[in-house]
């Protein structure tokens, strides 16, 4: 018997909610339209003096622009005297591209080391976090910072091994 109940209330509930939002679209104000001056005086003038009015006031009034059609081109503007002293030719502005440097064992263990020395400094800015937190009396913030100064810890040790093996990998090459 409950679940028939529940079942009715719920439909209840639904169609409430429907009936609702068909109400609240129904009561939408329409998009305004564009108005068109002459046919807001020919109105204006209806309302004044009848319909002769009108009918004068329309013929009276000068025909509705017409918008005019989209381009794809966008309007040409003026240049300034500096912008007309640059050159034109793109390939004279930019710069030539440098070749990259070679992925080489010694330099992946220069960019390594320089990431370790972040992660370094990174741990060290967390530490002094943490005790500042334990200072002030805030446990919450002590033990999230205490948790991401494990973690740096832990990607400090993976750098010192990934490290190790591009020291070893430079000085193969180096011999050869």
């Amino acid at each position: 018997m409950t679940s028939t109940l529940r079942t009715r209330l719920l439909l209840g509930a639904g169609l409430l909610l429907l009936l609702g939002l068909g109400l609240e679209w129904g009561l939408r104000p329409a998009p305004a339209a564009p108005v068109d001056p002459a046919a807001q005086a020919a109105s204006e003038a209806a309302r004044a003096g009848g319909e002769a009015a009108a009918s004068a006031a329309l013929q009276a009034a000068p025909p509705a622009a017409t918008p005019e059609p989209l381009t794809s081109q966008p309007p040409a503007r003026e240049q300034s005297a500096e912008e007309a002293a640059l050159p034109t030719d793109t390939a004279a502005q930019n710069d030539p591209i440098e070749p990259e440097l070679p992925q080489t064992p010694a330099w992946k263990l220069e960019k390594t080391a320089h990431v370790r020395e972040l992660m370094d400094r990174q741990v060290a800015r967390l530490e002094a976090e943490r005790q500042a937190a334990v200072a002030a009396g805030k446990p919450e913030d002590a033990k999230r910072l205490e948790v991401a100064v494990a973690r740096a810890q832990r990607r400090l040790g993976h750098l010192q091994e990934e490290i190790a093996k591009l020291q070893a990998q430079a000085q193969e090459t180096g011999a050869q």
